[in-house]
């Protein structure tokens, strides 16, 4: 088996493993996380958490966030509760495979605050600079 091989088995693998993470998800989330996951880079990540929020948004509030501004509040503008933000968590955590304390992200008031908490986040977890994704070599 050459390296293409082995690529392309670990695509498919992360593919699969997006699509049972975001189970249920409008389609255009999944191909945002997949695209994160193909070229990691801040856009294709907010992309992706801003479907992950709003498909945990209160139903009669539900929708896109993709031009929400960045001072956006949760709670107040999105009407977003502790259940609604801990469940979305839930989901990033697994997809993304970051530790998020709980405890930090419900101090959390805005939009961009999320952001730039989970971002920072995955970062670190994956040793890339915090400005749009991995260093290049």
């Amino acid at each position: 088996m050459d390296v293409d091989d082995r690529d392309d088995i670990a695509g498919t693998r992360d593919e699969a493993r997006v699509r049972k993470c975001l189970q249920g998800f409008p389609e255009g989330v999944i191909e945002s996380a997949l695209g994160f996951f193909a070229a990691p880079d801040r856009t294709a990540f907010a992309h992706a958490l801003r479907g992950i929020l709003a498909f945990h948004l209160p139903a009669k509030g539900r929708q896109p966030l993709d031009d929400a501004p960045a001072a956006t509040r949760l709670r107040e503008d999105l009407g977003l509760d502790s259940l609604g933000l801990s469940e979305a968590a839930f989901v990033a955590d697994d997809l993304f495979s970051v530790s998020l304390p709980m405890r930090e992200l419900h101090a959390l008031g805005t939009l961009g605050e999320l952001e730039e908490f989970l971002w920072t986040r995955l970062a670190q977890a994956r040793g890339f600079d915090r400005g749009n994704g991995p260093d290049k070599p």
